[in-house]
């Protein structure tokens, strides 16, 4: 592909109809610039704030001053709300975002209030009607243990202490090999096994319990019982983690489960962050997950995604292993465990886990509670996948926090754009200041317009990785913001997406434009980012054209490409170069407006309208008929207008 910087200056809604990457685009309307070339592809999204801000939303943080609160799911004692609880931490501290940063302390106090003022007695699940918290019976029903032992040392509870007891008391009953190691009596037939997600539900309570306590010898228990599991279940020749260890069969038993191994991996992953540098078993702990981390990698799809079976490719893509998976290797990627070449699997995966927010925000695929089987129809059909269950909710938040941490360490700091520079002003030159790189890519597409979409398309079907950014909230403005949405009499649509839009009619609504123009992006993988401006184009210390930076909630960040394609409304970046647009001619102008609904204006010298005809709009409205409120069906007819306005110059 030729290093090109393209910069669209039109937006015709139908006049893109053949795109070639050579040229990338072939139109009158086109500028081109070379330019400087760099890699690696990473991706934001705002899927992730989204589904945070329900999280919070969904949860109860506080008692009303009226009547009891209702808890929600959110709410309940589970060792998936454990996992929501380090996710929001996660995002808080990197995002700054005062909501997440207060969501696991807010919803522990307000737990360990209930519980003082209620008692075990919330009914929103099995965790309360069964009283996990109150009357465990099973590791598994450790809810947010180790929040409480964390809590504790922050804004001390006797609710935390009596918590805390309760569940010391059903580890010290607990069943064990003869190595000490804690297990489950899986039933008469199976005997005693150790279950590889119960890792997670102890070694994390162990670990702030040292810190608690004080006493290192719960911190070299979790140790030791992560080595344990590891060498009972760890498969060298597959490169996995058996999901059991059976006594009775001496040996492992069931599928290479992925949500399985991931609670393997979280553990050690948890684990690691409180060992000391100097502890005689932190390297030990580390080849541990330096060796199922390699071996995980060469299980990841071409997706990013893993599979619910792990090596049987065609079970389902499952989403919270393969969060846990990516939290994981992102979390070593950042802390310095692994070296930066897993970066590439842990963006990969990201990517991955965005494709598995449907149009609501919620995850896709997920795999409800399971346990233990040889039967692969147990995973299939009996486990089948689920919308957003707790389970993948937690590993998304984890996996995006690390992922906006990797983004940060990412920064636009190398030879192509040491010196970034916003042209054309001489007055404003920004010299060896370091930005957040919050994309490097192929291809960058600064607008929505459905031009700017038709670029995007055509530049991805070539194989290159591609992103486009709009500072509205939604795509297609040309369309939509214009209310330009029926075709003219005798005018066809020229292209895949305007076929798609139109579906055979003659006009079409806003929304179905957003949604579609969204959905076609996505179907390509496209990277896409709304409520983000573009700002200035960067350069590199010989002038040339590297990148762009945008703005948006997140602050000023720069993307670095190869090609820039500029489809804002007024060439927001191609004008920053010199000798790029023609000089304004100052004169009278045309501009045009769309009105839907009331009378044809009469039309003066400045303003002639007319009629768009067969074309109209239906809407529901409110009217009182025989004293009561009813809806009723009533259409509107289209205007269009045209004015002449007088202008001096271009700052319009």
């Amino acid at each position: 592909m030729n290093n090109v910087i393209v910069m669209v200056l039109s937006h015709s809604q139908s006049t893109i109809t053949n795109v070639n990457c050579t040229n990338l685009l072939r139109s009158a309307t086109l500028v081109f610039f070379v330019m400087a070339c760099c890699t690696l592809s990473v991706r934001a999204d705002d899927s992730l704030l989204r589904i945070a801000d329900d999280v919070v939303e969904q949860t109860v943080l506080a008692f009303p001053e009226v009547e009891p609160p209702e808890p929600t799911r959110y709410n309940l004692w589970m060792y998936q709300n454990f996992m929501l609880l380090e996710g929001m931490d996660a995002l808080g501290e990197v995002t700054g975002n005062k909501a997440y940063k207060s969501y696991a302390s807010r919803n522990i106090d307000f737990f360990a209030a209930w519980q003082s003022k209620f008692g075990d007695s919330m009914k929103v699940g099995p965790a309360g009607t069964q009283k996990w918290y109150s009357k465990p019976k099973e590791m598994w029903q450790c809810g947010m243990i180790a929040a409480f032992a964390e809590r504790q040392q922050v804004r001390p509870d006797p609710q935390f202490v009596r918590g805390m007891k309760i569940f010391d008391v059903l580890l010290e009953k607990a069943p064990t090999f003869s190595d000490g190691v804690l297990v489950r009596n899986k039933s008469k037939k199976r005997g005693l096994g150790l279950q590889i997600d119960d890792l997670y539900m102890i070694t994390p309570y162990w670990c702030r319990k040292a810190q608690l306590l004080k006493d290192p010898k719960w911190l070299d228990r979790a140790i030791g019982e992560s080595l344990h599991y590891f060498d009972y279940l760890w498969d060298k020749e597959e490169k996995l983690m058996h999901p059991l260890w059976l006594q009775k069969r001496k040996g492992p038993y069931g599928l290479y489960w992925g949500r399985g191994n991931g609670w393997y991996i979280m553990a050690i992953t948890d684990l690691i962050t409180f060992i000391p540098q100097d502890h005689p078993k932190r390297k030990e702990v580390l080849d541990d997950y330096r060796t199922i981390i390699k071996g995980i990698i060469q299980r990841q799809g071409e997706n990013g995604l893993w599979h619910q079976i792990l090596d049987q490719p065609d079970t389902y893509d499952e989403t919270s292993c393969s969060g846990m998976f990516t939290y994981c290797i992102l979390k070593g990627v950042n802390e310095g465990w692994l070296d930066a070449s897993f970066l590439e699997a842990g963006n990969k995966g990201w990517h991955g886990l965005l494709t598995t927010v449907n149009d609501n925000y919620e995850l896709t695929g997920v795999c409800p509670p399971s346990d233990i089987s040889e039967d692969r129809n147990y995973y299939l059909k009996g486990k089948a996948p689920r919308i957003h269950d707790q389970h993948g909710i937690g590993p998304f938040l984890l996996a995006g926090a690390e992922y906006l941490r990797a983004i940060k360490k990412l920064t636009a700091t190398d030879k192509s754009v040491d010196f970034l520079q916003a042209q054309p002003s001489p007055s404003l030159v920004e010299g060896q200041r370091t930005l957040p790189l919050a994309y490097d890519v192929d291809v960058v597409v600064a607008g929505g317009s459905l031009a700017g979409v038709e670029a995007a398309i055509a530049a991805a079907g070539k194989g290159v990785s591609v992103l486009l950014i709009d500072s509205r909230p939604y795509l297609g403005y040309d369309i939509c913001a214009h209310q330009k949405l029926w075709l003219e009499p005798g005018e066809n649509p020229q292209t895949d997406i305007t076929r798609r839009i139109f579906d055979g009619k003659r006009q079409q609504t806003p929304m179905k434009v957003k949604g579609l123009l969204d959905r076609v992006l996505l179907e390509r993988n496209i990277q896409f980012l709304t409520g983000s401006f573009p700002a200035e184009l960067l350069v590199d210390q010989n002038g040339k054209p590297a990148g762009m930076t945008m703005v948006n909630r997140s602050g000023r960040q720069a993307i670095r490409a190869k090609v820039i394609i500029d489809a804002t409304p007024y060439a927001a970046l191609a004008r920053q170069l010199p000798n790029v647009l023609t000089d304004f001619k100052a004169g009278k102008k045309q501009a045009s407006f769309t009105v839907i609904g009331g009378d044809l204006k009469e039309a003066n010298e400045t303003i002639q309208g007319k009629q768009v005809p067969d074309v109209q709009y239906s809407a529901k409205i409110r009217v009182k008929k025989n004293k009561k409120q009813e809806w009723i069906s009533k259409d509107y007819s289209v205007y269009q207008y045209a004015a002449k306005i007088d202008l001096k110059e271009d700052t319009y």
